[in-house]
């Protein structure tokens, strides 16, 4: 039996999911692991996302056209009327040493200096990724994330061709 198969019939819910949202998922898993398997070399951590994003900017690679979708939709989720909607409260599950900080200026609008801009795209993107990977997303069956894995994708490709640009990732 093929996985996804597998998955089918035996995780309620999982059957619900639209094939686009299977596949953005399946995409991200691949997408992350690239990325931290090399732009990150391994060590996936907000500490080293923070500290590519500086490297990145000293180097003048940050470029913030590819990543206006992905500002738009995070900023709109995760921040509306003036407060953090009950999406970046409930289910970012933001712990300690996750630079809740760095996020909460990003989706507020607060700083939109392309170096502040990527590191609250990818503090938001780590939470996705450490909630997918860690099971967190599962107890909702993955409903409602097609966008969030969409425009996440499109933030890591973006990413590893700044670094790529820029001659610290070759592929």
């Amino acid at each position: 039996m093929e996985p996804i198969d597998w998955l089918r019939v035996n995780v309620p819910g999982f059957e619900a999911l639209c094939e686009d949202e299977r596949a953005a998922i399946r995409d991200f898993s691949m997408l992350w692991s690239l990325f931290e398997g090399t732009v990150l070399g391994t060590r996936g951590s907000t500490k080293m996302l923070l500290s590519l994003v500086d490297k990145l900017d000293s180097l003048g690679a940050i470029k913030i056209s590819p990543l206006r979708p992905a500002i738009a939709h995070f900023r709109t989720r995760y921040y509306s009327n003036g407060a953090f909607t009950a999406a970046f409260d409930q289910h970012l599950h933001f712990r300690r040493g996750d630079q809740r900080g760095i996020a909460e200026l990003f989706v507020s609008g607060a700083s939109s200096e392309a170096c502040s801009v990527l590191k609250g795209l990818l503090v938001i993107i780590f939470r996705l990724r450490n909630n997918l990977f860690h099971g967190l997303k599962w107890s909702y069956g993955l409903q409602g994330q097609l966008d969030n894995f969409r425009h996440a994708n499109e933030v890591l490709m973006a990413v590893c061709s700044m670094a790529v640009s820029v001659g610290l990732v070759r592929y």
